[in-house]
């Protein structure tokens, strides 16, 4: 061990201690700041390349596949299925999707039950509700349950991915 006195060696030692801390410091620093910059270059690229996650609730199962096979066939990933609101309720909060296809009459919890269910919890919830002609009163209904779009049945491919870009961007 150096045993060193007062004077200008002691205080020129203490200045190369705080330059050390400081250089230290610095470089945790830039390692901070490298780390996040390679998080958000990832996160950027997965969002980039990851499929729109979309959930399907309809109770009537030829309807569920229709809609399956129009997005699967389009680059989206559908990520569950439910057949009635309490279902897309307990499913959406399990998956988190970007974008449910709700139709709106089914038995049990309808699709307006299930959306304001959903939206209660997850207000910025993309929710597009699927009609039939005629019920032109109900998707007003829905829409102020919090529904951000819909679709009319029977479905036409391009109206239901028109649909989903169009909530896409809000």
């Amino acid at each position: 061990m150096i045993i060193i006195g007062g004077g200008p060696m002691k205080k020129f030692l203490q200045l190369i201690m705080v330059l050390l801390a400081f250089f230290l410091l610095f470089e945790k620093l830039m390692n901070s700041i490298q780390i996040k910059k390679i998080i958000k270059n990832h996160i950027t690229r997965r969002r980039e390349t990851m499929a729109t996650r979309v959930l399907i609730v309809d109770d009537a199962l030829f309807m569920r596949k229709m809609l399956t096979d129009i997005f699967t066939k389009n680059g989206y990933e559908v990520v569950g299925e439910a057949s009635d609101g309490q279902e897309a309720y307990n499913k959406y909060k399990e998956l988190l999707p970007d974008v449910v296809t709700m139709d709106i009459t089914m038995p049990g919890t309808t699709g307006i039950e299930g959306t304001q269910m959903i939206v209660s919890d997850y207000p910025n919830a993309r929710i597009i509700m699927c009609s039939a002609m005629g019920q032109e009163s109900m998707v007003i209904e829905a829409i102020k349950a919090g529904a951000k779009n819909f679709i009319v049945k029977p479905f036409q491919p391009d109206k239901v991915l028109e649909a989903v870009q169009q909530i896409l961007k809000l």
